[in-house]
């Protein structure tokens, strides 16, 4: 008997550890023991990686919940983050806007900056609202620039749908539109295909509703062109950012020649927008650095947003200060880069630098308020006194 007792004890023993071990490899095998593993070594994070990506089951909304845990290391969150990008570019995920929500509950400023990156990749997050609230919110550039980056992204589906002619996209057109009247990305190229849509349509109501004038900036001070091999520009100090503006100045370019202020009001018209463009204006096209200045004179002290294109990189100077840069190789699409300034009562000196490497060259200016509208009382002018007849148009 107590022979049968003693086995009969080993084997429950026996069946407790079994089961106790197939817990903790369940545990450490699935979605949750990845999870575990994130914010470790690099070794379990790889480990952890190809649990979840190779895993039959779909780990996304495990990610998100991991992602947004503010009890979780910055360095575990950022790395679900990463997961969840990689995962966007195996299949398409949707996020809705009450994962959205939680994910950018975390108001810490690097982790919203790690989180706004991440879902500027993922680029099929839908609640573009959560994201213009954080651009309006935003009070450092950076955290500017990567929330108008994520809203550009975002807004992807929605431009799809208003750029499609077909009836199946056009079901759906209105609602895009209601979308993209309440946020600030896009509006000008946007609404000028809603206009044309609705005109076709017969609707000049709604036509007109969205036939604003974008207040494009249409008189400028241009002068180049200095040398740009190797995107050299974007790092060299030429004359016209060491000098106070004159435009009577001229300049000793790299070749020897003389170069002066031109001065230009008219805007060549694309089906996207309206632009200047330099190669019908400058004599050097290729690998060239090009200057422009303009003035806005503002009846009040007010923020704005100033939204451009350009073919290629560019520079931007308010008053003096450098407010934005990006050395970047495109072409020229409106509202491509934005930044946040603050206009001073009077008179306001804008001045860019245009880099060229080859084919197109050109830019595109406008201001607004920060809904992407139109800001009528401010007026451009190439003077920094308003000159009758010079407006935004």
């Amino acid at each position: 008997m107590n022979r049968m007792l003693r086995i009969y004890i080993l084997f429950v023993i026996a069946i407790v550890g079994f089961c106790f071990i197939g817990i903790i490899w369940t545990q450490n095998s699935g979605i949750g023991g990845a999870l575990r593993k994130l914010g470790r070594s690099n070794s379990e994070y790889a480990q952890a990686r190809n649990q979840l990506l190779l895993g039959t089951a779909d780990p996304m909304n495990a990610l998100v919940g991991f992602a947004a845990d503010p009890k979780k290391s910055i360095a575990a969150r950022s790395q679900a983050l990463q997961i969840l990008q990689e995962l966007s570019g195996r299949k398409t995920i949707q996020l809705d806007s009450i994962q959205i929500h939680h994910l950018l509950s975390d108001t810490t400023r690097d982790m919203r900056l790690i989180t706004l990156a991440a879902l500027e990749k993922i680029g099929c997050a839908n609640d573009v609202f959560a994201f213009t609230t954080i651009l309006h919110q935003a009070r450092d550039t950076a955290m500017f620039q990567q929330s108008w980056r994520t809203l550009k992204s975002a807004m992807g589906p929605v431009r799809g749908i208003l750029m499609d002619p077909s009836d199946d996209a056009r079901k759906t057109i209105d609602s895009c539109a209601a979308v993209q009247e309440h946020v600030p990305y896009g509006k000008a190229e946007e609404f000028s295909r809603l206009a044309a849509y609705y005109q076709s349509k017969g609707d000049t109501a709604d036509a007109r509703r969205f036939m604003i004038e974008f207040r494009y900036l249409s008189h400028w001070w241009i002068t180049g062109s200095w040398d740009n091999k190797k995107m050299a520009g974007f790092y060299n100090q030429y004359s016209p950012e060491k000098r106070a503006f004159d435009p009577n100045d001229t300049f000793m370019l790299d070749d020897g020649s003389i170069a002066r202020w031109i001065p230009i009001d008219t805007l060549k018209t694309e089906t996207w927008g309206v632009w200047v463009d330099l190669l019908a204006l400058l004599l050097k096209k290729t690998y060239a650095t090009a200057y422009i200045v303009t003035y806005l004179h503002s009846p009040s002290d007010q923020d704005a947003l100033l939204l451009f294109g350009t073919d290629d990189g560019v520079k931007v100077w308010v008053n003096d200060s450098l407010v934005f840069g990006n050395k970047i190789f495109r072409a020229c699409q409106a509202d491509d880069d934005a930044v946040r300034i603050h206009l001073h009562k009077g008179a306001n000196k804008i001045m860019a630098k245009i880099l060229q490497d080859v084919g197109g060259w050109g830019f595109q200016f406008r201001v607004a308020d920060m809904n992407g509208d139109p800001m009528p009382e401010v007026v451009c002018s190439r003077m920094d006194t308003v000159v009758e007849g010079q407006g935004t148009h």
